[in-house]
């Protein structure tokens, strides 16, 4: 099988390591951000003179890359062309459905169901190109997501369509495995930006405030503060001193690892519903939360409010909370029963597995048979 990826973003690098876990190397031509470029050769996933990485380093250049990848992917033949966010950049994007050959077998990745199906009623000439470019894409494409559930809302949208389900990142046992063992605190992490817009952290502060035996918690903030009030926030936390820790600044990669890795549980304290380009998303249904794919890459249970949908197969490794209250009474009861704890960090395991490289690409390839 022979395989193209393209990539212009450089935002979403996690989800090409993912596709190149999924797919052999010899298969794969890259067509990317030199900012995901780099973080393969970090990974050793690819070396610089890689003959089939092809990268752009800047935006004045980002043009020249666009239609140098439609050349090069109209004169070859190509199995499946990966088209990994269609965002941003809509007028390059347009460029690039236009003058795409139409034996091509995309296979375009949606994050935003709603906003993605969502059509643009003013008469700006960037919303007529965002309105023509979903328009050739749905004729041309095929489609993937990254769970059953954004899957189910996009047949909604369009019941014929072809939906894929890749997810954003998989399990990988040899480097995530777990570790069951007592603890003197328990250990709750919070990964991603610190953003009120998506999060609602007032939760977790009146937790806090009405956790009794706040002494054996920690909680983990792994992520630096954006956007209106968040700073704020940060100093609300930081009244618990040696009981969270916060950053101020972006968290590196070791220092992410090293947490992620020591943790007992993640929190998520998700806004049910997100604003994005003019609609409304609902977290679960027609957008995913890296924090769902944090429990998948990491094998951990997650503490979630209770008015969210989440995915079928990690259900049982997540608890939901009600309030304030209810999720201090949770975090306690975490922290003193040890047997309940380890019976959710199992579970958690049993889930991730189901996300693992060879289940993902026997499910991908099965579909991609009765198709083509």
């Amino acid at each position: 099988m022979k395989i193209a990826v393209f990539d212009p973003s450089g935002s979403h690098g996690n989800f090409a390591i993912t596709q190149s876990k999924i797919f052999d190397q010899d298969q794969i031509e890259w067509f990317i951000h030199n900012n995901v470029a780099e973080r393969f050769y970090d990974i050793g996933i690819a070396q610089p003179n890689n003959k089939n990485l092809h990268c752009y380093f800047t935006k004045k250049s980002k043009l020249a890359f666009y239609l140098k990848t439609i050349r090069l992917l109209n004169n070859s033949s190509w199995d499946i062309v990966f088209f990994n966010t269609l965002q941003s950049d809509w007028l390059l994007n347009f460029i690039f459905y236009i003058f795409i050959k139409r034996s091509a077998f995309i296979i375009l990745t949606i994050h935003n169901v709603n906003s993605f199906f969502y059509h643009h009623k003013n008469m700006s000439l960037r919303s007529f190109i965002k309105n023509r470019t979903k328009a050739i894409a749905l004729k041309k494409s095929h489609f993937n997501v990254f769970s059953e559930n954004l899957k189910e809302q996009l047949l909604k949208y369009h019941p014929k369509a072809t939906v894929f389900v890749i997810p954003y990142q998989i399990y990988s046992p040899t480097t995530t495995t777990p570790v069951i063992e007592s603890t003197k605190k328990l250990k709750i992490v919070i990964p991603g930006s610190i953003d009120l817009k998506r999060r609602n952290y007032s939760f977790i502060l009146e937790a806090l405030k009405n956790t009794s035996n706040i002494q054996n918690i920690q909680f983990v903030f792994l992520g630096k503060p954006i956007g209106l009030g968040s700073n704020e926030i940060i100093h609300e936390f930081e009244k618990f001193k040696d009981s969270v820790i916060c950053f101020k600044h972006f968290v590196s990669k070791v220092e992410y690892e090293k947490h992620m890795l020591t943790a007992d549980i993640i929190c998520g304290p998700l806004n049910r519903f997100y604003q994005n380009d003019g609609t409304t998303e609902e977290y679960g249904k027609s957008k995913e939360t890296g924090i769902t794919f944090a429990m998948i890459k990491y094998a951990l249970p997650c503490l979630f409010p209770e008015e969210l949908t989440v995915m079928n197969e990690i259900k049982t490794g997540a608890i939901f909370y009600s309030s304030p209250l209810n999720l201090a009474q949770i975090i306690e009861e975490l922290s003193i029963d040890e047997k309940k704890l380890n019976l959710l960090k199992i579970n958690a395991t049993i889930n991730a597995q189901k996300f693992d490289r060879q289940n993902i690409k026997r499910l991908f390839t099965n579909q991609l048979r009765h198709i083509v």
